[in-house]
């Protein structure tokens, strides 16, 4: 009897066989629906690659188009620009315009115009929305200066170039009609200037170059020289150091092309206050300058162990100073425009004396 009766296994067995085929049935259920889930997913999937082939495609006919339409405009810019560009029977090549506005998402927008007078006389060829300049184009004066490059709202902006009725030139970034980011001005006698601009004038880092090969690179403010920059001159000598409004000021170090050699701190391109001066022989003056002459208190030392220590004037010896022989010796005096007046001694109540 209890739990070993026939009849009980019986029924053991078959609720077992019961569960089985219904957890069996939720299986294949779970399955069937995990298939469904996989199925529907893969379908939105390929839906969305569908969507996004198709816009792809659509984009690169758009944007083919637009590279044909901008390749016409640049013909067309280009033949005009070879008509009136040509300043002192010195030909300039048309401005590259390059595809700048490629992606410009108003280019369905513009309309390409002929020659266009403006109120102030002026002559405009190139891109329009609606009534306003917008795009590539060329602008030309009555007095023979001519703008290619990029327009926004009937002003010079991006990319443009600017040949003056004198022939000289601004090629770079334009922001409201004025030189604005980096740009090059090239002068008619060759001078150029390559670097930053703000508000039309050279500001921030800019090379400079002249024709006769004189060089500065460094920091410009408000179109003049203004912070650290170097100069070098054409007979090799170089500067690097402050600048102020085109003047050397501030410190710096000079290298003359025959050796000499200057650091220290200058005003208005002349030797001013604390310095070090040496020149090619050995000779070595350490001290205070006035103007570019020694002048206040200094040391002068020779190659061979002579030195005078003490006051200067007008790059003189001037007032009380001391001579240091090689041997070691020392003799104090008084110096009058160069020259050793006197001995300088010392009285018994320490004051100086003149012999």
């Amino acid at each position: 009897m209890g739990n070993s009766c026939r009849c009980f296994r019986e029924t053991n067995s078959i609720e077992q066989e019961s569960i089985i085929g219904t957890n069996k049935q939720y299986q294949i259920e779970q399955q069937y629906n995990k298939i469904n889930i996989l199925q529907n997913e893969q379908s939105r999937i390929i839906n969305i690659q569908s969507q996004i082939r198709g816009y792809l495609a659509r984009k690169k006919v758009n944007q083919l188009k637009i590279k044909r339409y901008n390749e016409k405009v640049n013909e067309q810019l280009a033949t005009y620009s070879s008509t009136i560009l040509n300043f002192n029977q010195i030909k300039i090549e048309p401005f590259n315009y390059g595809f700048d506005d490629q992606n410009d998402p108003n280019s369905h927008l513009k309309e390409f115009r002929g020659q266009t007078e403006l109120e102030n006389n002026a002559v405009y060829f190139g891109e329009w929305i609606q009534n306003v300049r917008t795009g590539k184009g060329i602008l030309t004066w009555q007095d023979g200066s001519k703008y290619e490059g990029y327009f926004k709202n009937n002003k010079a902006n991006g990319r443009g170039r600017l040949v003056h009725a004198n022939g000289e030139i601004y090629e770079g970034q334009w922001e409201n009609d004025k030189a604005q980011g980096y740009g090059v001005y090239t002068h008619l006698d060759g001078a150029k200037y390559e670097g930053q601009w703000i508000n039309d004038l050279q500001d921030g880092f800019g090379i400079e170059k002249w024709p006769d090969k004189s060089v500065y690179e460094g920091m410009y403010k408000e179109g003049k020289k203004n912070g650290k920059g170097k100069f070098t001159w054409v007979d090799g000598s170089v500067y690097e150091g402050d600048f102020q409004n085109n003047n050397i000021e501030g410190a710096g170090k000079y290298k003359w092309s025959d050796g000499k050699y200057y650091e220290g701190l200058w005003v208005d391109n002349k030797r001013h206050g604390e310095g070090i001066f040496e020149w090619p022989d050995g000779r070595k003056y350490v001290g205070q300058f006035y103007k570019d002459q020694k002048h206040g208190n200094g040391t002068l030392s020779f190659n061979d162990g002579r030195k005078y220590v003490g006051e200067w004037q007008f790059d003189k010896q001037h007032g009380k100073g001391a001579f240091y022989m090689s041997s070691g010796h020392m003799k104090e005096g008084v110096w009058e425009n160069g020259k050793r007046i006197g001995d300088l001694y010392k009285n018994s109540n320490k004051e100086n004396i003149i012999n």
